[in-house]
Protein backbone atom coordinates (compact mmCIF):
# COMPACT_ATOMS: atom_id res chain seq x y z
CA UNK A 1 0.00 0.00 0.00
CA UNK A 2 0.76 3.64 -1.08
CA UNK A 3 2.37 6.03 1.60
CA UNK A 4 -0.07 8.77 0.74
CA UNK A 5 0.88 12.33 2.78
CA UNK A 6 -2.00 13.99 4.17
CA UNK A 7 -1.17 17.20 1.57
CA UNK A 8 1.66 17.76 -1.22
CA UNK A 9 3.94 20.31 -1.43
CA UNK A 10 3.07 22.71 -4.02
CA UNK A 11 1.09 25.42 -4.23
CA UNK A 12 -2.87 25.53 -4.21
CA UNK A 13 -5.66 27.85 -5.25
CA UNK A 14 -9.07 27.70 -4.09
CA UNK A 15 -11.80 27.07 -6.87
CA UNK A 16 -15.16 27.73 -6.11
CA UNK A 17 -17.88 24.43 -7.08
CA UNK A 18 -21.43 25.27 -5.72
CA UNK A 19 -21.27 27.22 -2.15
CA UNK A 20 -18.12 25.52 -1.05
CA UNK A 21 -14.29 26.14 -1.87
CA UNK A 22 -11.79 23.55 -2.90
CA UNK A 23 -8.34 23.93 -3.12
CA UNK A 24 -6.66 22.85 -6.19
CA UNK A 25 -2.93 21.87 -6.15
CA UNK A 26 -0.78 23.78 -8.56
CA UNK A 27 1.84 20.77 -10.39
CA UNK A 28 4.86 21.89 -12.19
CA UNK A 29 4.79 19.88 -15.76
CA UNK A 30 8.26 18.26 -14.30
CA UNK A 31 6.32 16.99 -11.50
CA UNK A 32 2.94 15.27 -12.80
CA UNK A 33 4.76 12.31 -13.40
CA UNK A 34 5.84 11.36 -10.18
CA UNK A 35 3.03 12.88 -8.88
CA UNK A 36 0.74 10.54 -10.48
CA UNK A 37 2.83 7.28 -9.73
CA UNK A 38 1.66 8.67 -5.78
CA UNK A 39 -1.85 9.46 -6.07
CA UNK A 40 -2.83 6.74 -8.75
CA UNK A 41 -4.66 4.02 -7.05
CA UNK A 42 -4.73 1.04 -9.14
CA UNK A 43 -1.59 -1.32 -10.75
CA UNK A 44 0.13 0.32 -14.18
CA UNK A 45 -0.53 4.06 -13.72
CA UNK A 46 -1.19 5.27 -17.20
CA UNK A 47 1.23 7.33 -19.19
CA UNK A 48 1.05 11.14 -19.41
CA UNK A 49 0.05 11.03 -22.82
CA UNK A 50 -2.35 7.89 -22.65
CA UNK A 51 -5.97 9.48 -24.19
CA UNK A 52 -9.15 8.65 -21.31
CA UNK A 53 -12.69 9.30 -20.51
CA UNK A 54 -13.98 10.85 -18.38
CA UNK A 55 -17.39 8.57 -17.99
CA UNK A 56 -19.71 11.30 -16.15
CA UNK A 57 -18.64 13.80 -18.48
CA UNK A 58 -17.86 11.43 -22.16
CA UNK A 59 -14.97 13.49 -22.64
CA UNK A 60 -11.76 12.38 -23.47
CA UNK A 61 -8.02 13.76 -22.08
CA UNK A 62 -4.71 12.87 -21.75
CA UNK A 63 -4.17 11.71 -18.78
CA UNK A 64 -1.24 14.39 -17.99
CA UNK A 65 -3.72 16.64 -17.48
CA UNK A 66 -5.19 15.68 -14.42
CA UNK A 67 -5.89 17.46 -11.62
CA UNK A 68 -5.67 17.18 -8.14
CA UNK A 69 -7.45 18.35 -4.91
CA UNK A 70 -6.82 19.10 -1.57
CA UNK A 71 -9.47 16.41 0.60
CA UNK A 72 -10.42 16.24 4.02
CA UNK A 73 -7.48 14.43 4.95
CA UNK A 74 -5.48 13.68 1.71
CA UNK A 75 -4.86 14.63 -2.25
CA UNK A 76 -7.24 13.48 -4.63
CA UNK A 77 -6.70 12.43 -8.02
CA UNK A 78 -9.38 13.94 -10.27
CA UNK A 79 -10.36 14.24 -14.08
CA UNK A 80 -10.07 17.82 -15.65
CA UNK A 81 -13.73 18.34 -15.67
CA UNK A 82 -14.38 17.42 -11.65
CA UNK A 83 -15.57 20.99 -11.03
CA UNK A 84 -18.68 20.08 -13.38
CA UNK A 85 -19.52 16.44 -12.64
CA UNK A 86 -17.08 15.55 -9.71
CA UNK A 87 -15.03 12.94 -11.74
CA UNK A 88 -12.36 11.24 -9.88
CA UNK A 89 -9.78 8.55 -10.94
CA UNK A 90 -12.29 6.25 -10.34
CA UNK A 91 -14.46 7.63 -13.24
CA UNK A 92 -11.40 7.11 -15.73
CA UNK A 93 -12.01 4.96 -18.81
CA UNK A 94 -9.62 4.26 -21.30
CA UNK A 95 -10.10 5.43 -24.60
CA UNK A 96 -9.32 2.03 -26.28
CA UNK A 97 -12.22 0.17 -23.54
CA UNK A 98 -14.58 3.00 -24.50
CA UNK A 99 -18.84 1.95 -23.60
CA UNK A 100 -20.83 1.49 -26.69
Amino acid sequence: MKDIPSMLPFPTHDVKVGNEVVKEYDIPKGKRKAVIELLYPFYNVPHLNRVMIDIHENKKFRVRDYKVIQGPDRPFLMSPYWQTSGGSVVDWLADNLKRK
